[in-house]
């Protein structure tokens, strides 16, 4: 089995020449998010940017001459929050695409293992939209699995979900409790069946076509790059 690959330019999931629906094409295909609740385009812009700066900052290839300074302030803020983690010789893992046996895909904001713990985290900025948590626990599904079939043994570790706003003085941290996981775990799968459903039932027709593998891949310090060339271009 090939490995996943993310495309960040469409925002697609790709493995073994086929595309994987992600955690946004069935939340949208089965009516969990309307339109009224998509993201407006200004913060998914800047959200990117800062996750793209965060990735780069945790692996020490930071250069912050390339980052707007309001993105700068959220990556120190984020740092900042990791911290204590850190300073203990936690592994932080960042902007990683993680799959599930269900059959859809997603990229992990930040996540790490403590002990018998996995704490995954999804950062966010001022918007609050009432299917985060659902998307946290579905990530974090994803990054259970994927380290479950990498480490090839039983050990399945205990979740602690935290949704973190940077954009706010402090920050904001908002947990996913284990009643309210168990919960929102049931509705997405319930979510996972339907979607399923509509596919064979031809009611939503995914690309999953086999696709030439493109001769250039575009990497994250690309999109960075270009993303400071296009703030230069509009100061």
């Amino acid at each position: 089995m090939g490995e996943l690959e993310f495309r960040p330019g469409p925002h697609e999931y790709w493995k073994d020449g086929r595309r994987i629906p992600g955690f946004h094409d069935e939340a949208h295909a089965v009516g969990l998010i309307h339109g009224t609740e998509h993201i407006p385009e200004r913060y998914r812009i800047a959200g990117s940017n800062t996750h793209a700066a965060i990735h780069f900052a945790l692996e020490g290839d930071l250069d912050e001459a390339s980052v707007a300074p309001a993105d700068m302030v959220l990556v120190r803020k984020a740092l900042a929050y990791l911290a204590p983690w850190r300073e203990r010789g936690c592994k932080i893992v960042a902007e990683r695409p993680v799959y599930s046996e269900l059959g859809y895909a997603t990229c992990a904001d930040t996540y790490w293992i403590e002990g018998t713990t996995l704490h995954v985290l999804d950062w966010k900025s001022k918007v609050r939209l009432p299917w985060y948590p659902l998307q946290l626990v579905a990530t974090a599904d994803a990054v259970r699995e994927t380290i479950h079939r990498e480490m090839r043994d039983a050990f399945v570790p205990t979740l602690n979900l935290r949704l973190v706003y940077l954009d706010h003085d402090p920050i904001i941290v908002e947990p996913v409790y284990e009643d309210q996981e168990q919960e929102l775990r049931a509705e997405w799968g319930r979510c996972c069946e339907h979607y399923d459903w509509m596919v064979r039932n031809g009611i939503v027709r995914p690309k999953t076509v086999a696709v030439p593998e493109p001769e250039t891949t575009v990497t994250d310090a690309d999109l960075a790059e270009a993303q400071r060339l296009l703030r230069e271009a509009q100061a």
